[in-house]
């Protein structure tokens, strides 16, 4: 297994620990250290798929499961403890699986999604957005929705 490879499961524990964090609601610092270090962490994996050239199939895979668990985990915990509204949650929830679904079926078809723009900046929104909840800034999810 590549390196690639463990960094995309240590984002899916990571995403536990923020999840236990945010609900237990006096560690606002430290869930925001631990968004901070799931970016370095997509920075670093970025880097070391272009730069050794370990790009697989199961490394892809494992790279976007952990974004979408810890998109999803993130927004289920700032639902909980009512830093974002329900619906918020629910339909960036549904897009994910959406995206999910168009990759897989991208996929079977043997067409290559690459990396664009688009992607990146909405990268930076939604890390943004979640920063911003978690520091309270209560209109912040108004970034996540910019990012559909």
């Amino acid at each position: 297994m590549a390196a690639t490879s463990y960094l995309s499961l240590f984002k899916i524990l990571l995403s536990f620990l923020t999840l236990i964090s945010l609900v237990s609601t006096q560690y606002k610092l430290f869930s925001s250290l631990l968004v901070v270090s799931a970016i370095g962490m997509d920075f670093l994996y970025f880097y070391m798929s272009q730069r050794f050239d370990n790009r697989s199939n199961f490394n892809t895979y494992l790279k976007f499961t952990a974004d979408d668990i810890f998109l999803i985990l993130v927004l289920v915990a700032l639902s909980k403890i009512d830093r974002l509204h329900v619906w918020v949650t629910i339909f960036l929830t549904c897009v994910c699986f959406i995206i999910s679904g168009l990759r897989c079926y991208a996929a079977s078809e043997k067409v290559m999604i690459s990396l664009v723009v688009n992607g990146k900046l909405a990268f930076i929104f939604t890390y943004l957005g979640i920063l911003g909840l978690i520091l309270d800034f209560r209109r912040s999810y108004w970034l996540l929705l910019i990012v559909v």
